[in-house]
């Protein structure tokens, strides 16, 4: 009350309209004491998110009921302001989405038109948000391309994956509502659900579920080659579906080396058989093995090359004679047989050195006939190409000469007992003096001949020797 009397003793010299004048410096004195500084020392919290409500505490003095709330910027809409008391006021700050990032000034405005001094309020960047994910699912071995759609997405986002067997590669951010990007799908990666979320430098968003479908096991529908002889080299290219990366081929039994190979894409695959020279001949089953399974099986056969000859050493022999020859050539395998065209010459001791040579023995019986014969060299891979053999005629012994002596002057019939005479042979004297007609080749062990002994020959030993 002491400021009221200090306004009515102000006064009281007046003497018109007293009861007038009381009543206006009353009424003038209590407006002086509503219209006080306001003060706004605190705001807690003093930061906020874009498209968040934000429940505010304004702390000062001198606040009076119906004061209001004022932003120096846009996007931060003030609701629920309650004056608590003259050091308090709470209010609701709805924080657009869209609302500019960075400081606004507040101040409280009283009804009677008094401000108070301003504190800051500061609007962050709000974290991202993942609505959906297209397509929310991969099989194990694939590759995804995928589109994110969400909130506040910025330069640097980044996708994360939980667990493991995913690898994220090509993120794009399209947009502050869309990133794109690929999903690698390992072979082995956990079936099941994945969490994804997508981090920025403001934060992490919630998760959205991918799932990782379980490869289906391969199928094999055809070999590009059925089959390969010992010791061939194929490049093969198999086809089928489900084809992983890590895809394996296996081939039944032994002696079949896979290599080079070569996933080109989920129906194909190729490689290289190498067949031993010795591996087992016959069918075998060829499968393809990912993480999902094994494939169904196809044939792949094993056969024997036919031989080949190039080649033997010696490529003659004599009647009567036993004859150590060498085969050479290839794709010679054991129980190889060496055939002739002819008769008379026997094989035996026949041995499978290795795939290029061969030795036996060839017996050529004494009237085994004379002239080429053709040789080839037989296995279960087939017959070879022939080359010749020569069997040619023994030359002619001679054992006896009956008489063996002559009288100078003459004529003295004689027959030579040997063997291997043939036709045409004839009878020779390394001397001189003596002459020989009517030889006669009575047969392969006889010939006949007419010896004329001149009166000059030289008397002594002569040599009498058959010529074929």
């Amino acid at each position: 009350m002491p400021s009221i009397n200090k306004c009515m003793n102000s006064k009281m010299g007046r003497k018109l309209g007293l009861g007038l004048l009381l009543s206006i410096v009353l009424i003038g004195c209590g407006r002086e004491r509503e219209i006080q500084e306001v003060v706004l020392s605190a705001i807690s919290p003093s930061i906020g998110m874009e498209g968040r409500n934000v429940s505010v505490t304004l702390t000062g003095t001198n606040f009076v009921p119906g004061a209001s709330i004022r932003l120096s910027g846009a996007g931060i809409a003030v609701g629920n302001t309650t004056v608590v008391s003259a050091k308090q006021i709470t209010a609701t700050f709805a924080i657009a989405g869209n609302a500019a990032t960075g400081p606004q000034s507040v101040t409280v405005m009283n009804p009677g038109g008094a401000s108070s001094g301003t504190r800051t309020f500061t609007i962050n960047p709000a974290p991202p948000t993942v609505g959906s994910i297209t397509p929310n699912s991969g099989t194990q071995g694939q590759s995804v391309p995928v589109t994110l759609t969400g909130t506040n997405f910025i330069a640097g986002a980044a996708i994360g994956v939980n667990g493991t067997g995913i690898s994220v590669s090509n993120t794009t951010v399209v947009s502050a509502t869309q990133i794109t990007a690929t999903l690698t799908v390992a072979t082995n990666a956990a079936p099941g659900l994945h969490q994804v979320t997508v981090t920025t430098s403001i934060g992490t968003s919630g998760a959205k579920t991918f799932t990782v479908v379980p490869s289906p096991p391969p199928t094999l529908t055809s070999i590009s080659a059925s089959g390969a002889v010992l010791g061939q080299i194929v490049p093969v290219t198999l086809t089928g579906t489900n084809f992983a990366p890590s895809a394996t081929i296996g081939v039944s039994g032994s002696g079949i080396s896979v290599g080079n190979t070569t996933v080109v894409s989920a129906t194909q695959i190729t490689a290289t058989f190498t067949i031993a020279g010795n591996a087992a001949t016959g069918v075998r089953n060829v499968t393809v093995t990912t993480p999902a399974g094994i494939s169904g099986a196809q044939m792949f056969t094993v056969s024997v090359a036919s031989p080949t000859f190039t080649a033997i050493s010696p490529n003659g022999g004599v009647q009567g004679q036993s004859v150590p020859v060498t085969l050479t050539g290839t794709n010679f395998i054991a129980g190889a047989t060496i055939g002739l065209s002819g008769t008379g010459v026997a094989v035996s001791n026949t041995v499978v050195i290795s795939a290029t040579q061969i030795s036996a023995l060839f017996a050529i019986a004494g009237n085994a006939t004379v002239g080429v014969q053709n040789l080839s060299v037989t296995t279960s891979g087939g017959t070879s190409n022939v080359q010749t053999f020569t069997v040619n005629q023994s030359p002619p012994t001679l054992s006896s000469i009956s008489p063996n002596t002559g009288v100078q002057g003459q004529n003295v019939p004689v027959t030579l007992t040997g063997t291997n005479f043939v036709a045409g042979a004839t009878i020779g004297l390394n001397g001189s003096g003596i002459t020989v007609s009517g030889t006669t080749v009575v047969s392969a062990t006889q010939i006949t001949a007419t010896f004329t002994i001149l009166g000059t020959a030289t008397v002594g030993v002569q040599n009498v020797s058959v010529t074929t």
